[in-house]
């Protein structure tokens, strides 16, 4: 039967979905800060809380959970190990070995046998590595193919200081950033009658600017928003899923994705600036719960009320702030505000109407149908609510 049919896909994409990634908001941001001294380059890498415990487990980790210092000792080693192999230097094309001595607030002030030390560590872990370059090297390229089996997308951000100079680069999770190495800085040779300081001139300091940088493009950002609701956002995505099963019809639609468009893009916009952020286990929390409540309205709602909109404008505020978690750590460059942030927002809203037209290409034939609500709707709004609730339960209590 017709029902039937329909019925066995629904609960197939469902178990799809059910079986792929749980852990919702998996994009991170790293950052990388270069330091060149003579043939000598050293990276600190500052790895998220949540990445080095999916280093660690070898797999994701829901939000909300936290990792000890006792922890992190006992899994340094494997960090460390991970570290040289998928954060790799090229130079002219050959691979140059490198080392990871650890974790960079042991290696300044190593634990003493006995001495307490605090439990919770900070959401950032900067680890150590060192290449010994070849004499006279010019340029570098360093490949950061880390964390993309574990968490899927995200960002480098990579600062190379060279004295007074910084060059700045982004890249996605895989990609590579070229850095220009410029040498030591000789030492100066003090003034004597014979030879005497050279005349400073403004040329090269107006030619060679303090700060060089490059940005995220615009593919890289629609990208990265788009890929965080699908295949990742999967809380997201089973949101969107509520909004369309009680109104498939364009005009509530529109209202409600519209709704909840504005509001995330709200929120997202202040916690890129910085006004508003909130611990994210609280945050990943309220989205679950959120999704358990528009799954159960569904069963036992026949039309969109008006105050479902208002009801979806503040569930769109708490998504937004989910959104942050995941980008506000991006360090945006001077100026360079508006742009990644509509970027963003546009590649978001291209994976929610993604959705959408899944979802209507599954269930288009079947809306007219008597039994809609009672085979369709009902059904896997339990689904989801019962899943939603799992997750309230799992990111509340951070098993």
């Amino acid at each position: 039967m017709h029902w039937f049919r329909a019925l066995r896909c629904i609960v197939l994409v469902l178990l799809l979905f059910a079986t792929g990634r749980l852990h919702a908001h998996t994009f991170t941001t790293l950052t990388a800060d270069l330091l060149s001294d003579g043939d000598e380059l050293s990276l600190t890498l500052s790895l998220q809380l949540l990445d080095a415990m999916a280093i660690i487990d070898g797999k994701p980790t829901s939000a909300g959970n936290t990792l000890t210092t006792t922890q992190l000792r006992h899994g340094s080693e494997r960090i460390r190990a991970y570290l040289v192999e998928h954060v790799r230097l090229r130079v002219a094309g050959k691979l140059i070995s490198g080392v990871c001595p650890g974790y960079v607030p042991d290696l300044l002030s190593p634990p003493k046998p006995g001495e307490p030390v605090p439990e919770y560590l900070p959401d950032r872990l900067p680890f150590l590595l060192l290449w010994t370059l070849p004499k006279d090297t010019k340029a570098a390229e360093i490949e950061f193919s880390l964390l993309i089996d574990v968490v899927g997308s995200g960002v480098v951000h990579v600062n190379l200081h060279q004295g007074d100079k910084t060059q700045s680069h982004y890249t996605n999770l895989g990609g590579t950033v070229t850095v220009t190495l410029r040498g030591a800085p000789s030492a100066p040779k003090p003034a004597t009658q014979a030879t005497a300081p050279a005349p400073a001139t403004t040329e090269s300091t107006a030619e060679e600017p303090r700060i060089t940088s490059t940005s995220l493009t615009v593919g890289q950002l629609l990208q990265l928003g788009f890929r965080h609701i699908v295949p990742e956002g999967l809380d997201h995505i089973l949101f969107v899923v509520c909004l369309f099963l009680l109104a498939p019809r364009m005009k509530p639609l529109l209202i409600q994705v519209t709704a909840f468009t504005l509001a995330h893009s709200v929120t997202l916009g202040l916690a890129m600036a910085g006004i508003v952020l909130l611990p994210s286990r609280l945050v990943e929390t309220l989205i679950a719960a959120s999704i358990v409540v528009m799954a159960v309205e569904n069963c036992f709602m026949r039309e969109v009320r008006p105050w479902r909109w208002a009801l979806v404008f503040l569930f769109g505020l708490i998504h937004g702030l989910g959104f942050a978690g995941s980008f506000s750590a991006l360090a945006l460059q001077p100026g360079d505000f508006a742009r990644p942030l509509i970027l963003l927002n546009v590649g978001i809203e291209l994976g929610q109407l993604a959705v959408v037209a899944a979802c209507a290409a599954l269930t288009w034939w079947m809306w007219q149908k008597p039994w809609y609500t009672r085979v369709v709707i009902q059904p896997v709004s339990i689904a989801i609510a019962l899943l939603a609730a799992w997750w309230t339960i799992e990111r509340g209590f951070g098993l």
